[in-house]
């Protein structure tokens, strides 16, 4: 490996290290701003998850203000840098174990990662739309969130793929998908009492 090899391998280890650290930071932010924001009869959750809400890998905290409204936020690494995502959700069957809920959000909705030429990398925002289920433990605390997301992706989205499609020496394996998934799991962070 010739030296400006090793520099670059250096300044890339660097930048995954600070990610980490951010990410870490946003974590004790987070949960610390939910306990001491959220009222007693709201409900704040706080998780570990991969997926557009989850900023790619990452995590996502919940504030629900009301028993069927969701405010949330992700931030997480999408294997090209840091991502986020901020939106809202409403649930359906509040009163059950599996509840339903739709969901509409900003953020992090595409990346386009070239293995073998990372300077190809490009992560777009823009609008993103869904539905999912929280599959909630027996205690009612704890979820298990499943998404599929439509990510409205951007124009700008749409050239670069176009060119990067167009490049002969770069080959997709696949299409971009136009659905994603998102798997996740949410703790509870305010509960003052159980719940019947």
């Amino acid at each position: 490996m010739v030296e400006g090899e090793t520099a670059i391998y250096k300044i890339k280890g660097a930048i995954k290290q600070h990610s980490m650290k951010k990410l870490a930071s946003c974590f004790l932010i987070t949960q610390i701003a939910l306990t001491a924001f959220a009222q007693p009869d709201q409900k704040a959750f706080f998780g570990f998850g991969i997926g557009l809400d989850y900023g790619g890998i990452g995590i996502k905290a919940e504030l629900q203000p009301a028993p069927r409204i969701g405010i949330f936020g992700g931030f997480g690494f999408n294997l090209d840098r840091p991502a986020f995502n901020a939106g809202i959700s409403y649930s359906f069957l509040t009163e059950e174990r599996a509840q339903p809920f739709i969901t509409a959000m900003y953020g992090y909705n595409a990346v386009l990662l070239v293995v073998d030429d990372p300077v190809y990398n490009k992560t777009f925002y823009g609008f993103t739309a869904g539905a999912g289920c929280n599959l909630f433990n027996k205690q009612r605390k704890n979820k298990f969130t499943l998404d599929l997301l439509v990510p409205f992706r951007t124009q700008a989205f749409n050239d670069y793929y176009t060119k990067l499609k167009n490049h002969p020496y770069i080959y997709f394996e696949q299409d971009v998908l136009p659905v994603t998934f998102t798997i996740g799991y949410n703790f509870l962070i305010n509960n003052k009492k159980t719940i019947q």
